[in-house]
C-alpha cells in the first residue's frame, strides 16, 4: 500500500486566452495600449469582426496550483483453492486552482473535462481470482459527486452538479492452451447510463456513455 501526496504550483504555466481575456488585458491594465491591444480587432462600427477577432497562441503566463493525495493497494493470497489479486486506488483533489491576469478560478470537484477540473473523490477497486486455467474479475470505478462550475450563478444550471457514479465492469478467461486462450468481458453490468445533465453538457465521455456491452476476444499466439 502507498499514499502519496501530489504538490505542484506551477509558475507561467503554458495558456492560452480567451477573446474576453485579451480583451479585459488591454482594457483594465495600468497602461493602455498595451500589447495585448493588438491582439483582436474591430470593425469601422466598432463591433468585432464574425471571424478571425482576434490571434493569440500559447503563452507562459499566470500560476497553476494543484494538490492531491493519490493511495494504491496490492494484495494478493491463497483462498477457495486459487489465488486473489486485489488491487485499488484512490484520488482526493485538495486544491485545483489558475490565476490568470490578476484572477483566480477554483476548479476543484468541477466535472467539466474542458477544464482542469476533477471531482474531489475518484477510486477505482479490482478483485481477481484466478485458478487452474481459468480466471475471472470483477471492478469497481467510482466518480464523486461535483458541479459543473464552480463560478456559475446560482440559477445558470437547473442541475447544477451530479451525484457520485459507480460503475461495475467483469469478465472471464479461460486458456485452451499455452498458446490459444479466450476472454469475456462486460463492461457497466449494471447498465448505468449518463444523466440528462452529463450528456447536455457534452462531458459523458468521463462516464460510460454506451451503456452495457459485451466483448468476447480469442488470443492466438505463434
Amino acid at each position: 500500500m502507498s499514499i502519496d501526496y501530489l504538490d505542484f504550483d506551477i509558475a507561467d504555466a503554458i495558456t492560452q486566452f480567451t477573446l474576453t481575456q485579451v480583451m479585459n488585458a488591454c482594457y483594465d491594465a495600468d497602461t493602455f495600449p498595451n500589447p495585448f491591444c493588438s491582439q483582436f480587432s474591430r470593425q469601422a462600427n466598432g463591433q468585432l469582426p464574425p471571424n478571425d477577432a482576434f490571434n493569440v497562441g500559447f503563452v507562459n503566463a499566470g500560476q497553476r496550483t494543484y494538490k492531491a493525495f493519490v493511495s494504491e493497494l496490492l494484495y494478493g493470497f491463497d483462498a477457495l483453492g486459487g489465488v486473489w489479486d486485489l488491487s485499488g486506488s484512490l484520488q482526493n483533489v485538495t486544491e485545483s486552482t489558475r490565476t490568470l491576469l490578476g484572477s483566480t478560478t477554483d476548479y476543484k470537484g468541477e466535472l467539466d473535462t474542458a477544464t482542469p477540473g476533477a471531482p474531489e473523490w475518484q477510486a477505482n477497486v479490482r478483485a481477481r481470482y484466478s485458478r487452474d486455467n481459468w480466471s475471472t474479475f470483477l471492478q469497481m470505478r467510482m466518480i464523486g459527486e461535483g458541479i459543473w462550475d464552480n463560478d456559475a450563478a446560482a440559477d445558470r444550471f437547473s442541475i447544477p452538479g451530479e451525484d457520485a457514479v459507480f460503475i461495475w465492469n467483469g469478465g472471464f478467461s479461460y486458456e485452451f492452451t499455452d498458446s490459444i486462450s479466450a476472454q469475456l468481458n462486460i463492461n457497466n453490468l449494471l447498465d448505468e447510463l449518463p444523466t440528462p445533465g452529463v450528456i447536455a453538457s457534452g462531458d459523458d465521455a468521463r462516464y460510460d456513455n454506451i451503456g452495457r456491452f459485451y466483448r468476447l476476444s480469442l488470443q492466438i499466439s505463434l
